[in-house]
């Protein structure tokens, strides 16, 4: 990476909120999610396909293809929500209400990175809102993990 970009990534990462703080988080401070092994699958599936929109976006913004951007962030977007709930893999009950939100609320920063680039958003208004997305992430990564077997049994 060039200096010069490598001091702008630096100075972004202190100006989005939040992601320093949920970076620093430590493991044990974590929460468990107890989940079944398809629930684990569903939520797996879908985190990957947030990333390989995430690289994306990040290849379409390279390459100033703003078409492909819109495409890509629309795809995750309410529209994959939308795609989810259709086949009745809607959130499963015993998700904290915090963590369905944080899901929420990434599926519309995705709706308005692919909005303000099928207005003609240039990168500056752009990078902001892709940050949201990611700062999302992020956040949710920091808070939550998936517990393994042996840490969601209950004693009798």
């Amino acid at each position: 990476m060039r200096p010069g970009l490598r001091s702008l990534a630096i100075g972004l990462a202190f100006l989005v909120p939040g992601v320093l703080p949920a970076a620093a988080v430590a493991a044990e401070d974590t929460i468990g999610l107890c989940v079944s092994a398809e629930t684990r699958a569903l939520l797996k599936q879908e985190m990957r396909q947030l990333l390989e929109a995430v690289h994306g976006i990040h290849a379409a913004l390279a390459e100033r293809d703003f078409e492909v951007l819109t495409e890509r962030a629309a795809a995750v977007g309410a529209a994959m929500k939308g795609q989810v709930e259709h086949h009745g893999h809607g959130h499963p009950p015993g998700l904290p209400h915090e963590f369905v939100k944080l899901g929420r609320a990434t599926h519309t920063a995705f709706d308005k990175l692919a909005t303000l680039s099928s207005e003609g958003g240039r990168p500056r208004e752009l990078l902001p809102a892709l940050s949201t997305v990611t700062s999302n992430c992020v956040s949710c990564h920091a808070r939550y993990r998936l517990a393994g077997e042996a840490d969601c049994t209950v004693d009798e």
